[in-house]
């Protein structure tokens, strides 16, 4: 099984990076795109969202397909999409051919966060998966320390139509090598009902796991969004604004690297807590001050919290529906409804929360609502009947059987 997997698992992690890139790259773009295209900052925002809302519809349906008809296939096609939506972000010539774009990307980088990482995680021999699907967050990571600064310099050498045709080239050596790896991937899952799929959310677990998915990617979102508009304000380029975003990537690796070598032990409730805690201390220097300075500590001392928070959340709530008979795919799926909402609410909540009350108390009510959500996960670590040391081994013996 190990010689089988070594192949599909680096095709796999390869897919992940190279979309990814494609992610955090038009994080620091899009404030080129929008001088370039002559944009507002609503629509700005909407981009954003464009993608955001894809994810959301598109995270459940493409879940069931992916464990019906092979998660494999489904990767396949959303490495194609990629592909064409690449392309289509170097052509784009106004707002309303960006957002179809955006909306194309949205949808293949669903396909990914659901076959993509089902398909790569059940490559591997049970035993090993806890690990494989921690591992992703780092892997993913590595997408923050290349993707902002990459895509930031190729535009300032050639625009963003440069900078997204190189994109689309490490698109196409990802969709060649995914698309030549064996699909070793046999296991097929029926639909679960949604009053089973209600079920496994409400689970304390994977309902803390919900809850910090969401609130790591509506922070990482919202910083993005609104830290690289300020700096853009306060002067610097976009080659800078990359640099400070591909720093804090730096941290992010690390402080998941850190995570996944301790997989066994940290992927509980308790930890899941201290994450959330660990977001709101990291957002108090966004709160303070919109000062470069304040905004670049904060936004580089992020990777660290948003590293523990992804590497915990995304193994307990997955290994924690799979232990309860969810297949993989679907369970991906409804735990990137969390991501899809974060992603749809995140782009425009910034602009019109920022707008209405300012930079600095829009973070500092994203630190609240994180250091809530800690404090209650931190609790309910506490109740015999969550203390969860439990839902790696449960998510490996059901993955096994199933």
């Amino acid at each position: 099984m190990r010689s089988f997997s070594k192949r599909p698992i680096a095709a796999g992690y390869f897919f992940i990076v190279t979309a990814n890139i494609n992610l955090v790259a038009f994080f620091a773009l899009a404030p080129t795109f929008r001088d370039d295209l002559g944009l507002t900052k609503f629509e700005t925002s909407l981009l954003f969202t464009g993608a955001g809302l894809m994810m959301l519809f598109a995270a459940l349906p493409l879940g069931f397909f992916a464990d019906r008809i092979g998660r494999h296939r489904v990767a396949v096609a959303a490495a194609t999409l990629i592909v064409v939506s690449s392309v289509g972000h170097a052509v784009a010539t106004d707002f309303w051919s960006l957002m179809a774009f955006r909306m194309l990307f949205g949808l293949a980088f669903t396909g990914m966060l659901t076959a993509g990482i089902a398909w790569t995680v059940l490559s591997v021999a049970p035993r090993d998966r806890p690990r494989a699907i921690a591992g992703v967050i780092p892997i993913a990571a590595t997408s923050v320390l290349i993707g902002p600064y990459l895509a930031g310099s190729l535009t300032d050498i050639g625009g963003t139509g440069l900078a997204y045709a190189v994109l689309a080239g490490l698109s196409g050596l990802s969709l060649v090598w995914l698309a030549l790896s064996p699909a070793g991937d046999r296991e097929r899952h029926e639909q679960p009902s949604p009053r089973e799929l209600v079920r496994v959310v409400r689970s304390t677990v994977v309902l803390a796991a919900f809850i910090l998915l969401f609130l790591g990617v509506l922070v990482d979102v919202m910083v993005n969004v609104l830290v690289p508009l300020q700096l853009d304000e306060n002067g610097l380029s976009a080659s800078a604004i990359g640099a400070i975003l591909s720093a804090g990537g730096v941290l992010y690796v690390i402080s998941s690297l850190i995570a996944v070598r301790n997989a066994d032990r940290i992927v509980n409730l308790q930890t899941a807590g201290v994450a959330g805690l660990l977001i709101a201390l990291t957002l108090m220097p966004l709160a303070a001050s919109s000062a470069t300075a304040m905004q670049a500590a904060g936004t580089i001392a992020r990777g660290i919290a948003l590293g523990l928070c992804f590497t915990v959340a995304f193994p307990l709530g997955a290994l924690g529906a799979t232990a309860m008979g969810v297949g993989l795919g679907a369970a991906n799926g409804a735990l990137m409804v969390a991501s899809g909402l974060a992603n749809a609410a995140g782009p425009i909540g910034s602009e019109r929360v920022a707008n209405a009350v300012g930079v600095t108390w829009t973070f500092a009510g994203l630190a609240v609502a994180c250091a809530v959500a800690g404090v209650w996960m931190i609790h309910a670590a506490r109740a015999p009947a969550t203390s969860l040391a439990a839902p790696v081994a449960m998510g490996s013996q059901s993955v096994q059987q199933r």
